[in-house]
């Protein structure tokens, strides 16, 4: 079975690190399970040049590792999309090497795959997406998905756009699909932002210049925000500048 891990980077300069943890997990894996054959992507996304020779290093160190460099920084998803049309596997492993504390259930997520026959893997949020939700959100922000997922992906993400929000609406909800771990909570958003604007708003409605001037300003920003939308060219998921294998 083959396994492309897909392993998007940004900033971070700890490659050869985070690489040797991965690793580590994924030959405990092998031991586990011998028809293991494993790729690593690592996606250059419009990093520093620091950056760009540990990954460098990391591809010349390890002839398994594959440097994927895209034009410019598109962000993590567009990183991801593109690590998942390039690379060809059975099954495919995305990693955020921000988030090393989800290593540990690589384990969990294969035997999910290979043990219990799951399609796609993922895990519960730590806590809900919303203040006002009560049940903890499900996320694929780092998950294993096997072929199939990854061509219904593709091809739900050629009409709607690339998401990881789509991973629950191309079938597998219902069935194949497997939650392992929590996601490490995020934290709390800041409220007094909200409650100075309101207290602005509240304040300015008392008197009608103050009132008038407000809808006004409100007024031009959503005619200037109308505008940016319509000038706006198609977004583009990601460019490939370069691949090295």
């Amino acid at each position: 079975m083959q396994i492309a891990v897909i392993l998007p980077w940004a900033q971070s300069t700890a490659v050869l690190p985070t690489l040797k943890t991965i690793r580590a997990q994924m030959q405990d894996c092998q031991r586990l399970w011998p028809q293991l054959r494993c790729d690593y992507w690592l996606i250059d996304d419009g990093v520093s040049e620091a950056v760009q020779s540990e990954l460098r290093q990391a591809q010349a160190r390890w002839p398994e590792c594959h440097l994927l460099t895209l034009s410019r920084h598109f962000g993590y998803t567009g990183a991801v999309q593109a690590g998942l049309v390039t690379a060809t596997a059975d099954a495919y492993l995305v990693l955020d090497h921000r988030y090393p504390e989800q290593f540990a259930a690589i384990p969990q997520m294969l035997a999910a795959v290979i043990d219990a026959g799951s399609a796609l893997v993922g895990f519960v949020s730590a806590q809900p997406r919303h203040w006002w939700q009560k049940k903890p959100a499900m996320t694929f922000h780092d998950c294993l998905l096997t072929m199939p997922v990854k061509r219904a992906w593709l091809q739900a993400a050629a009409r709607a756009g690339f998401s990881f929000d789509l991973l629950a609406e191309i079938g597998f909800k219902q069935k194949m699909l497997a939650w392992v771990g929590s996601w490490p909570a995020t934290p709390a958003t800041p409220r007094w932002p909200l409650v100075v604007a309101v207290g602005v708003v509240a304040v300015c409605c008392w008197w009608w210049p103050s009132a008038v001037a407000l809808n006004v300003v409100l007024s031009g920003v959503v005619f200037w925000q109308w505008q940016h939308q319509q000038r706006r060219p198609p977004r583009v998921s990601y460019v490939v500048s370069s691949i090295q294998r």
